[in-house]
C-alpha cells in the first residue's frame, strides 16, 4: 500500500534519501516521500520558494499519478507559485527524460539544463 510522508519529524529521513540519490544536499526544503509498503521509492524536494521554486526528484520505482498530482499541487496551489524549476546536468539523460515527460520544458542548455513549468500547462493538476 502507499503511503505518502511529509511531516515534519520525517524531513531529515526524507532529505537524507534523496541525497544519497542525487549528490546534492537540500537544506531550507520541504520534502513529501512515497512510500510502498513501509519503503520508501520516491521523494520530492522544494527549495527557494520566492520567485518560483527549485524542485528535485529522486526515485527507485516509477511514479504513480496520485503522487505526481501532489508534487505539482504542493508548489502551485500550496505554495502559490507560479512557475516550477529543474535543474539537471546535461549527462543525466534519465533525469531529462522524465522532466520531458513530467511535462516540463527546457528554457536553456549549458552544462546544466534548466527546465521549467508554469502553472497553467500543468497537466497533472488537469487530470
Amino acid at each position: 500500500m502507499d503511503q505518502l510522508i511529509y511531516d515534519e519529524e520525517s524531513q531529515e529521513e526524507l532529505k537524507k534519501w534523496i541525497s544519497e540519490r542525487t549528490k546534492v544536499n537540500y537544506p531550507n526544503s520541504i520534502c513529501i516521500g512515497l512510500a510502498r509498503d513501509g519503503v520508501l521509492i520516491a521523494c520530492v524536494c522544494y527549495q527557494c520558494f520566492k520567485d518560483g521554486v527549485f524542485v528535485h526528484i529522486a526515485l527507485d520505482k516509477p511514479l504513480t499519478k496520485a503522487f505526481l498530482k501532489v508534487i505539482f499541487d504542493y508548489p502551485f496551489n500550496k505554495v502559490k507559485t507560479d512557475r516550477i524549476i529543474g535543474l539537471v546536468p546535461k549527462d543525466n539523460l534519465k533525469a531529462i527524460k522524465l522532466n520531458e515527460k513530467l511535462g516540463f520544458r527546457l528554457m536553456q542548455h549549458d552544462e546544466t539544463m534548466v527546465y521549467q513549468m508554469v502553472k497553467n500547462e500543468c497537466k497533472w493538476l488537469k487530470e
